[in-house]
């Protein structure tokens, strides 16, 4: 068949086919790197609906479900207790009220939001009790005192998608939706935003890493100028660090964005990892830090514990005597005086294929960096065999992350047995 005509056809037959409208993309949830996000709520008050939105990937958006709501009787951001406006931030599902402690006004169940949150404390706003919960009579356009309230059934519906002190909700004055290529930008700059951050952290540039935080921000006791001084003292401590970001979620109001994300932080004396989370709001056009929320998900280790860990398993899989087992422990730029990685792999291939009760006790450990992201250790070592023994002082250079470390280099030397 002619291809040109089989084309014409096909588009003959699409112009019969009524086409259908790209989905909306919210601005509110940007799934930047996450495998996937949990179930989050958007609430327009313009428009009165709230959604349920989860990314199940980067970069994409679905709208599970949307719900007709009621928001505050009076328009405008939440300032003071009792001025009957639904606040507008980032706020998240701290605790459940059952039907049995409500009114009958408020439904079957109550889901109770951190207002006022960090942002809101920090402008000085004030109240309280603000929920998002069910309602004993008809829904019609901004009837609460601030809460967001659906219909009965629908609060019981949405419960299966809420997890306590995790579910996150989005509130706004009115969402802007984006088609995809204006979404694919909007996280485009993000992901921008956060690598420079991170970026200017690790490289130890404090004029950029600081242009990030708002004049207001604080970190527990200290203010801005107390951070700043605490930071320049740790870029005076340490040679080197590495500032690994993965998993990040951007949620963004005009009001305030919360960015969180996965952090790896690892300099000459530590390994630590865990979620932190950046409160920023706008400030001249530009996103300010005025918050960090950092919680460990491992406790840190030290460098003495990680690295003695290694040399551990690098002793217990030479004594093993299983060369394929002990060989993956060495990168492939391993070289000493006398081998590169080709030469150490055929060498250490014969030696342990003729060995036989194999030992290996080492002793006296002592680390040291020696480069970004390198160590030196350093121990006393008797290894005997059936065949044959010796006794001396080793040093691996080691290279990596914990879980992902390997020997570049090695050294040995003799040492007399009361040495």
């Amino acid at each position: 068949m002619n291809k040109l005509h089989t084309g014409l056809s096909l588009l003959v037959l699409l112009a019969w086919i009524p086409l259908q409208a790209e989905p909306a993309y919210f601005p509110a949830v940007m799934n930047l790197s996450a495998d996937s996000t949990s179930y989050i709520l958007v609430v327009d008050k313009t428009d009165q609906e709230m959604h349920l939105i989860k990314s199940p990937r980067p970069g994409a958006l679905e709208i599970i479900k949307t719900y007709r709501v009621t928001t505050g009787r009076v328009n405008g951001n939440k300032e003071v207790e009792g001025d009957l406006k639904t606040p507008e931030g980032i706020y998240r599902v701290i605790d459940l009220l059952p039907g049995e402690n409500l009114l009958p006004k408020y439904g079957p169940l109550a889901f109770v939001l951190n207002y006022p949150n960090f942002a809101d404390r920090k402008f000085g706003r004030t109240g309280g009790g603000i929920w998002i919960h069910g309602r004993d009579e008809e829904i019609q356009d901004f009837l609460t005192e601030g809460c967001v309230s659906l219909r009965n059934d629908q609060i019981l519906e949405l419960q299966q998608y809420i997890t306590l002190r995790e579910t996150q909700v989005v509130i706004e004055d009115s969402l802007q939706p984006l088609d995809s290529s204006g979404y694919e930008r909007q996280i485009k700059e993000w992901e921008s935003k956060i690598d420079t951050w991170a970026d200017a952290w690790e490289s130890g540039d404090t004029e950029q890493y600081f242009s990030f935080y708002s004049p207001i921000f604080r970190d527990g006791e200290l203010d801005l100028e107390g951070f700043k001084r605490k930071k320049r003292s740790l870029e005076r401590t340490y040679d080197w660090k590495r500032v690994n970001v993965k998993d990040a979620v951007v949620l963004s109001s005009e009001t305030e964005t919360k960015i969180s994300f996965f952090q790896e932080y690892y300099c000459p004396n530590f390994y630590s990892e865990g979620v932190k989370t950046l409160t920023m709001i706008p400030n001249d056009h530009h996103w300010k830090i005025i918050g960090e929320d950092y919680t460990r998900t491992a406790p840190t280790l030290r460098k003495e514990a990680f690295l003695s860990a290694f040399v551990r398993e690098w002793e217990r899989k030479w004594e093993s005597g299983n060369f394929n087992r002990y060989i993956t422990l060495y990168d492939s730029t391993f070289h000493n005086k006398d081998y590169d990685y080709q030469g150490w792999y055929d060498y250490k291939q014969s030696v342990l294929s003729e060995a036989d009760d194999i030992s290996v006790d080492i002793s006296d450990l002592t680390y040291r960096s020696s480069g970004d992201m390198e160590w030196e250790v350093s121990f006393k070592q008797d290894y005997r065999a059936a065949d044959y023994s010796d006794y001396g002082r080793k040093t691996l250079r080691i290279y990596g992350y914990p879980d992902n470390l390997k020997i570049i280099a090695e050294d040995w030397r003799p040492l007399a047995q009361n040495e």
